[in-house]
């Protein structure tokens, strides 16, 4: 009985005082040019300082941040980013680290895959007529 008692507290203990790091990808697959958007989210500070890289710093030079917005209080932390990508192919975000307190969270790593969607029988209409 105390085996058991011991092991349940441990792990309520383990769940309530640990940060909880969540991550997500809006879209997997996307056309060339489409923003896309990653969400970050740590709970569970207790009033601890999160440290990460600077704004629009984030991702690697592939990725063209259009929008990085950090939001935090006392409890958690949120940091949205937008990003487009402007060559074709399959590019990967990194782990990405954040420092809270003396402890080292990681995300896990997301494939994106760049499609073009333009087809070689596509008509290209210029916005503005020549000018001669």
């Amino acid at each position: 009985m105390k085996k058991i008692f011991l092991i349940l507290s441990f792990l309520v203990c383990a769940n309530a005082f640990s940060q909880i790091l969540s991550s997500n990808v809006e879209k997997k697959t996307i056309a060339l040019g489409e923003t896309n958007h990653l969400v970050i989210k740590i709970d569970n500070l207790h009033d601890e300082q999160v440290s990460s890289a600077a704004k629009n710093e984030l991702l690697p030079f592939h990725f063209e941040e259009t929008k990085d917005s950090i939001g935090q209080n006392a409890n958690s932390y949120e940091r949205k980013i937008e990003f487009a990508v402007f060559e074709e192919g399959k590019f990967t975000i990194p782990e990405l680290e954040f420092k809270v307190g003396d402890r080292i969270l990681k995300t896990i790593p997301y494939e994106i895959d760049v499609i073009n969607t333009a087809q070689k029988a596509d008509q290209i209409n210029d916005i503005m007529k020549i000018r001669r």
